[in-house]
C-alpha cells in the first residue's frame, strides 16, 4: 500500500470516529464507503504483512550477504596482514639482493678497473713492440738491401771468374797446341838424325814397333789419366754452375772451386802434355807403367772419393734448400769438402808432377835413340754425362799414332769420351 492511500483511510477512520454514530444509522453512501475501507484495510493490512514479509526476507539476506561480506573481508584483511608479511619478507630479501648487487657491482667495477689498466698496459707494450717490430723491418729491409748489393756484386764477380776460366782455358789449348807443334818438330829432326845416322832399316822397324807396342800400353795409361783430369774438369765445371746459382750463400765456396778449376786445368794441360811424351827407353817405359798404374789407382781412388764428397755437398745443398737456418752448417761442411778435395786434387798433382820429370828423364833418353813414330794430339766437340743428372759439352784430346813399319803405316785413334763411355 502506498504512503498516499494509508493516509486517506487514516483520515477517513477519524472521520468516521468523530461522528460517534452506529453504522447502520449512517447512511447507504458512507457503509459502502466503509465497506470498501474495510476492504482498503484488509488488503493494506495483507499488502502491509506481505512488505514484512519481504523485507524480513530481504534483512535476512542483507544479513546474510554482510556476514559473507564479513567473513571475506576478515578473510581478505587476513590475506591482506599474509601479503603484508610477505611483501615485508620480499623487501628484505630485495633489500639483501640489492646489497649483494651493489657488492658484486663494486667487485665488478674493481675487476673492470683491473681489466681496464692491465688492457692499457697491454696497449702499451704492443705498442712499444709495434715500433720495435717496425725498427727491426726497417733495419732487415736495410740488410736485405746491402745482402742484394752484396750478391749483385759477387755475382759480377763469378761471371767475370768464369770468363776468366774460358780465356785460360783457351790459354791452355793454344799453348797445348804450340807444344804438339814443337815435339813434332822434335820428333821430325829426330827422325832426320836417324837418317842421317844410317841406322838399318830391320833395327830401326824392330825398334819402332817395340817401341809403339810400349807407346800404345803407354798411351792406354795416359788416356786413363786424362779421362780421370777431363772428369774432375766436368765436376768443376758443375761445381762452378752451382756456385753461380748459390752465389749469394756460398761465395767462399765458389771461390775455391774456381781454385780446383784452375788446378784441373793446369793438371789437365800437364796431362795432355804428357800424351805428347811419346819417347822413351823400354827400361824406363815399364818402371814408368808401374808408376802410372799405381797412379791410376790413386787417382781412382781420389775419384771415387769426389764423387762422394759431390754426392754430400748436393745433399748439403738440397738441405740447405729446405732449411735456410741450417745453411751456415752446409757452408761449413762443403768448405771442408772443398779442402779435403783441394788435397787430393795437390796430392794428385804432386803425382803428377813426378810423372812429369820421369818422362823428361825418359824423352832425354829417346832423343838419342830415335824413331818412327808420329804422334799428335786433336781436340774434338764431346758430351760427357756427369751423376746421370748433367751433362756438360766440352771437347776431348784424340790422340793419332802413325808408325812405320814394313807392312806400311799404322795409324790408331782413341778419343777420351769413347774410352769413359766404354767404363760404364
Amino acid at each position: 500500500m502506498s504512503e498516499f492511500t494509508q493516509k486517506n483511510v487514516h483520515q477517513r477512520e477519524t472521520q468516521i470516529r468523530e461522528t460517534r454514530q452506529p453504522v447502520s444509522s449512517q447512511s447507504q453512501h458512507y457503509t459502502e464507503e466503509a465497506r470498501r475501507l474495510d476492504q482498503a484495510k484488509c488488503t493494506s493490512k495483507q499488502q502491509t504483512e506481505e512488505f514484512r514479509q519481504s523485507h524480513a526476507q530481504h534483512e535476512q539476506i542483507v544479513q546474510n550477504k554482510t556476514k559473507q561480506l564479513s567473513q571475506v573481508e576478515a578473510e581478505a584483511q587476513k590475506k591482506a596482514a599474509e601479503l603484508e608479511k610477505q611483501q615485508g619478507k620480499d623487501i628484505k630479501e630485495e633489500h639483501k639482493d640489492r646489497q649483494k648487487l651493489n657488492e658484486e657491482e663494486a667487485k665488478t667495477m674493481k675487476i673492470a678497473q683491473k681489466l681496464a689498466t692491465k688492457q692499457a698496459a697491454a696497449r702499451e707494450e704492443e705498442e712499444r713492440t709495434a715500433q720495435q717490430l717496425a725498427q727491426r723491418e726497417a733495419q732487415a729491409q736495410q740488410l736485405a738491401n746491402e745482402l742484394a748489393q752484396q750478391r749483385a756484386m759477387e755475382r759480377q764477380t763469378a761471371e767475370r771468374r768464369l770468363s776468366q776460366l774460358i780465356e785460360g782455358e783457351n790459354a791452355a789449348k793454344r799453348k797445348f797446341n804450340e807444344l804438339a807443334q814443337h815435339q813434332a818438330q822434335e820428333i821430325h829432326e829426330m827422325e832426320v838424325r836417324t837418317k842421317e845416322l844410317h841406322i838399318s832399316e830391320s833395327v830401326a822397324k824392330r825398334n819402332a814397333e817395340d817401341l809403339a807396342r810400349k807407346h800404345a800400353e803407354q798411351r792406354r795409361e795416359l788416356e786413363q789419366n786424362v779421362r780421370d783430369f777431363e772428369r774432375t774438369r766436368a765436376e768443376a765445371k758443375m761445381a762452378v754452375d752451382l756456385a753461380l746459382k748459390h752465389a749469394e750463400d756460398r761465395a767462399e765456396l765458389e771461390r775455391r772451386v774456381n781454385e780446383l778449376a784452375r788446378q784441373e786445368k793446369e793438371q789437365l794441360a800437364r796431362a795432355m802434355a804428357l800424351g805428347q811424351q811419346q819417347e822413351q827407353l823400354q827400361e824406363d817405359i815399364q818402371n814408368l807403367s808401374l808408376n802410372l798404374k799405381d797412379n791410376v789407382q790413386e787417382l781412382r781412388n781420389a775419384e771415387s772419393v769426389a764423387k762422394q764428397q759431390a754426392m754430400e755437398r748436393r745433399t748439403v745443398e738440397v738441405s740447405a734448400k729446405e732449411n735456410i737456418q741450417n745453411e751456415a752448417e752446409a757452408m761449413q761442411k762443403a768448405q771442408e769438402l772443398a779442402r779435403e778435395n783441394e788435397k787430393q786434387r795437390r796430392q794428385a798433382q804432386q803425382t803428377v808432377q813426378n810423372l812429369t820429370g820421369q818422362e823428361q828423364e825418359a824423352r832425354k833418353k829417346a832423343h838419342q835413340i830415335g824413331q818412327n813414330t808420329h804422334v799428335s794430339v786433336e781436340e774434338r766437340p764431346a758430351t760427357v754425362d756427369v751423376y746421370e743428372h748433367h751433362r756438360y759439352e766440352t771437347t776431348e784430346p784424340v790422340v793419332k799414332t802413325e808408325v812405320n813399319t814394313e807392312h806400311g803405316d799404322e795409324r790408331e785413334s782413341h778419343g777420351l769420351v769413347d774410352k769413359i763411355k766404354s767404363l760404364f
